[in-house]
């Protein structure tokens, strides 16, 4: 049965808090409704889960066919007979024709501004999370079947507070040689960064007690919620979780890669000065050598023209006016 609830003049509407859930969290994620209540257009219940010990939260905005492919992927869990886990659908605009066909694949929408900012989006939908941990999915991205299983057996270790998972391509896999950080191997390593955002797992209070995702970044953002982190939990640690597998392109096409390329070629400047002790933060990381997949030879050849490519581009404002679609 789908429910819809209106905002009330005095208080947004939202679902039952999980058993066991503390005072301060419980309190942070009222403040976290209210700091986004602008955003906020409708609560969408089409099933409400019983106490979720995970909340799967994948935001949209004007996407197609595949972010049901992404829903699939999620509702197929290994674990979900043994595991209650909801999955919330942050709504960012342009989705009307797909709702017909969400089915029994959302269990909340979550109906937003349209258009807001990626970061917005991702913190305005965590005031209405439920779960202990809460994920971030990219709505085209697919994750493997047992993803959530391998994810919460990590974080019956309680000194991680939050884990970003590997990716590997779907359709377009030289692209994804460009995004070195997306594979680094098969340990699990303390990377002291979240750097692949849109395929994350993170313990809510964690989050919500470290304000989440800086609203205005684009890029970069992850390693600044790492910092953040470590900065109010020195002993927690943020780790590259190799099992959390992903099936994602970086870039889909040639247009979306000039797109990306304009877009992240000034990152580390644009977030450099937020905070001298965030400058040291990224000055370390930089520093450290990191695990690298190895490459093949056409993967090697291949990366050497993207990088030249992308040379081009970044010092090129004409290609400002390539749109990412």
């Amino acid at each position: 049965m789908q429910t819809t609830h209106e905002p009330p003049t005095e208080n947004l509407p939202t679902l039952p808090d999980r058993e066991g859930l503390g005072d301060e969290e419980k309190r942070l994620g009222a403040a976290f409704r209210a700091r986004y209540a602008s955003e906020f257009r409708e609560l969408v219940v089409r099933r409400e889960v019983k106490n979720p010990a995970v909340t799967l939260i994948v935001i949209s905005y004007r996407a197609g066919d595949y972010l049901l492919d992404c829903l699939r992927h999620l509702r197929g869990q290994t674990v979900a007979l043994d595991l209650p886990y909801e999955i919330l659908l942050a709504d960012s605009g342009g989705l009307e024709h797909l709702r017909d066909r969400y089915g029994n694949l959302v269990d909340v929408e979550l109906r937003l501004r349209d258009g807001l900012p990626l970061n917005v989006a991702r913190n305005a939908a965590m005031g209405w999370a439920r779960g202990e941990l809460v994920a971030y999915i990219d709505d085209d991205g697919l994750v493997v079947p047992d993803w959530l299983e391998y994810g919460v057996n990590l974080f019956r270790d309680e000194t991680i507070g939050a884990a970003r998972g590997r990716i590997v391509p779907h359709k377009h896999p030289w692209y994804n040689v460009w995004a070195g950080h997306y594979d680094r191997g098969d340990e699990l390593w303390d990377e002291d960064n979240v750097s692949t955002e849109g395929n994350m797992l993170i313990r809510r209070a964690v989050y919500l007690a470290i304000g989440g995702f800086r609203d205005d970044l684009y890029g970069g953002e992850g390693l600044y919620l790492a910092y953040r982190m470590k900065r109010a939990f020195p002993t927690l640690r943020s780790v590259y979780a190799p099992g959390m597998i992903m099936r994602h392109d970086y870039c889909r096409s040639v247009r979306e890669f000039i797109w990306k390329s304009r877009r992240y070629k000034d990152v580390r400047k644009k977030i450099t000065g937020i905070e001298p002790a965030f400058d040291a933060y990224m000055a370390v990381f930089d520093a450290r050598k990191k695990p690298v997949r190895k490459r093949t030879r056409t993967e090697e050849v291949v990366l050497a023209g993207m990088r030249a490519a992308q040379s081009v581009i970044a010092r090129m404002p004409v290609f400002d006016r390539v749109k990412r679609r």
